[in-house]
């Protein structure tokens, strides 16, 4: 039997916490695994499975240093494209070594071999529409990154009631495969105790993050409210940080004490990363009436600032900028008539089962 080699874009935590059941599912069916990432991802992933092999791979230390994304685009396409060969050599050196048979990546581009069976797990298929010239060549962009890879696999429900919408959905393609959202969480309680009336939950790259929290700590001071952040950052990487009264401040949360928190909080404050919102829908946010959620694209990402608005056009959640975010001036939708997500069934199983493992 031939070792899955798993690789893990260091991107905030977001495409480690959503490869954690993919792991899980690969081990139930038996496979050997080895995990390959960089950083606070890398370690996120051997404190979860510390039984498992690992190797680091090169670090892409993106940044989102403007609010524009035609300004950020030139070192973000710079950084991608020298990271990508660096990565896809250190992957043919890893995977001869463990003469791998598979290599499954969740957005790291220079992760495949000629000589295994490649899946590349992405949700991008196609950029945000509203910029035309923009997105069909970064779209174009995608297709290059996506062709070395025999099999894609969108953590995403296959129907028109879904999570991605544009992004890709409308794509088709015979390498493309539903696999159904990927998430570390299970569905809330319908009942119990409310302690927090604010959740904020920070997360993705350097300077927005903190740029961020300074902005939620702000909006606290005045709401006087009990309210709790996490940080998203590991315990020894943070720094103190003077939080508000009746503000309890964790900097890192593991999945049974995010849980817990959520199920604690009334509204949920976060970015709209595609794995928070696949968490949400696992853990039943979106049609729970105990609960709100408020949505923060990150500055300079059109990706989440897409599927926010689709959110909140659709009665889920709420959303605003981070440059106007007033807890005070907070209007939630409410639309009892909204869809209900179906369920996923078997598909992440029926595409590992079919894995040559």
């Amino acid at each position: 039997m031939k070792p899955v080699l798993v690789t893990v874009l260091n991107w905030g935590l977001g495409h480690a916490t959503r490869s954690i059941p993919v792991i899980q599912r690969l081990i139930r069916h038996g496979a050997r695994v080895h995990l390959a990432s960089d950083g606070d991802a890398l370690r996120l992933l051997t404190g979860h499975f510390p039984q498992l092999d690992a190797s680091a791979l090169p670090a892409y230390q993106i940044r989102y240093r403007y609010t524009s994304l035609p300004a950020n685009a030139p070192a973000i396409l710079w950084n991608l494209l020298r990271n990508r060969r660096r990565e896809h050599q250190t992957t043919l050196q890893l995977a001869r070594r463990l003469q791998a048979g598979v290599i499954i990546s969740d957005s790291r581009f220079g992760t495949h071999t000629p000589f295994t069976k490649n899946i590349i797990i992405s949700h991008q298929l196609r950029f945000p529409p509203g910029l035309p010239v923009l997105s069909a060549v970064a779209s174009a962009g995608l297709r290059h990154l996506h062709a070395p890879f025999d099999h894609i696999w969108v953590p995403d429900f296959p129907g028109p009631v879904n999570l991605s919408g544009h992004l890709s959905h409308g794509h088709p393609s015979p390498k493309i495969r539903y696999i159904g959202p990927l998430s570390r969480f299970r569905r809330l309680p319908r009942s119990g105790h409310i302690k927090y009336d604010l959740l904020a939950i920070l997360s993705g790259p350097e300077p927005q993050r903190t740029a961020f929290e300074r902005r939620i700590l702000n909006e606290l001071e005045s709401l006087r409210q009990p309210a709790a952040v996490v940080r998203g950052i590991p315990a020894a990487h943070g720094h103190p940080v003077n939080a508000p009264a009746g503000v309890t401040v964790f900097d890192f949360a593991d999945a049974s004490h995010l849980q817990t928190l959520m199920a604690q909080s009334h509204t949920i404050v976060s970015r709209s990363g595609y794995s928070s919102i696949m968490d949400y829908c696992a853990l039943g946010l979106f049609e729970s009436p105990r609960h709100r959620l408020l949505l923060v694209p990150t500055p300079g990402q059109p990706e989440q600032e897409y599927l926010a608005r689709k959110l909140a056009r659709e009665g889920r959640a709420a959303i605003i900028r981070q440059s106007r975010l007033n807890f005070r001036a907070m209007q939630f939708p409410t639309n009892p008539n909204r869809q209900r997500f179906p369920g996923t069934g078997q598909l992440l199983d029926r595409a590992i089962a079919e894995l040559p493992i």
